[in-house]
């Protein structure tokens, strides 16, 4: 027997950003002369990106 009442569950991935070599430059640069957590904040990514 079906239960109408179910619904689907999905679990979707998070969509990853591809970022650009510039652009990892320009991000490490940024957090040598700002600090890496101001750095991040500003970016919108992760501190952990800017530390691997």
């Amino acid at each position: 027997m079906e239960n109408k009442d179910q619904t689907a569950v999905t679990t979707a991935k998070p969509k990853r950003n591809k970022h650009t070599p510039q652009f990892k430059e320009q991000a490490l640069e940024r957090a040598k002369q700002d600090g890496v957590p101001k750095a991040a904040k500003d970016l919108g990514i992760a501190q952990a990106m800017l530390y691997s």
